[in-house]
């Protein structure tokens, strides 16, 4: 298939038929409905808030990687599978459209709902502001965060589907990996993995988890390497998307043997970069 650039309009009338296909999709309103359900018995019942005496918004931050991890599974779960088995994939790879036009619109026709899944919980924002007087930074960096760990769970959920056709594989797939690294960034679980693995392995597993850098952002600060971690390694899981599909496709590793290439240095180069600016202590305070 021939490289082509990124039309706008190209890009917005597929974004626009993928943002159709979930809107008119009634498990799409279901798995709203959970997601905002979900946040709302943690925050009001379980966490018991309105008893805390302690106006802040970080009891979303808590709960809502919890929740993503099982709401963006389900619904890339039949992103590519379904396409993939009734040659729906390759009927738009025949149009005038590249690879990239088809990922992006996948990707931010998902992104567009679960950030108006996310717009909803606005009344516990007006709920802090009437019992007490939040941070305004704060406020700014747990949204901030929040909408980076959509962008993170969809792009990485979106690639674990594209190398499982079985929607239900796919589900699972993304469930348990969305779930590890989540669970990497638990301070209780760091206790539990001292009796087993030194330090530096543990601290390894904590520096890729984004319970680790959002942990940062909650305090009201914006730093480096956070922005770093939610912008590069999601872009990293979008360019693994494409060869898996392109792998797919040509169904031969030896054609796509220089994207195998450049896809490892860029892959290497991102991860040592990130090692490199870990120790890095700049961040804007809010």
């Amino acid at each position: 298939m021939k490289y082509m650039k990124i039309k706008p309009y190209l890009f917005s009338n597929l974004f626009l038929y993928e943002l159709k296909s979930l809107l008119y999709n009634p498990s799409t309103y279901l798995f709203q409905f959970i997601f905002i359900t979900g946040i709302n018995i943690f925050i009001f019942l379980v966490s018991d808030f309105f008893n805390s005496d302690y106006a802040s918004p970080r009891l979303l931050l808590i709960i809502f990687p919890w929740i993503c991890l099982l709401l963006v599974p389900a619904l890339t779960m039949r992103i590519w599978g379904i396409s993939v088995n009734n040659n729906e994939f390759e009927l738009i790879r025949s149009f005038p459209v590249s690879d990239w036009h088809i990922i992006f619109s996948k990707f931010f026709s998902i992104f567009t709902i679960l950030v108006l899944s996310l717009l909803l919980l606005f009344p516990f924002i007006i709920t802090i502001y009437y019992l007490g007087n939040p941070d305004d930074g704060i406020i700014i960096t747990t949204f901030i965060s929040c909408i980076l760990i959509i962008f993170f769970y969809i792009s990485l959920s979106l690639f674990l589907s594209s190398l499982v056709p079985d929607p239900v594989g796919s589900f699972t797939i993304s469930l348990m990996v969305s779930f590890f690294l989540v669970l990497f960034g638990w301070n209780s679980f760091h206790k539990f993995l001292d009796n087993f693995f030194p330090i530096l392995v543990i601290d390894t597993f904590k520096i890729f988890s984004p319970i680790t850098w959002t942990d940062f952002l909650i305090t009201g600060r914006i730093n480096f390497q956070s922005i770093y971690y939610f912008i590069v390694f999601p872009l990293l899981f979008i360019l693994f998307t494409k060869f898996s599909l392109d792998l797919k496709y040509y169904n031969s590793l030896k054609l796509l043997k220089k994207n195998l290439i450049y896809l490892s240095i860029i892959f290497l180069g991102s991860i040592f970069l990130f090692i490199k600016i870990k120790s890095l202590n700049y961040s804007i305070d809010l």
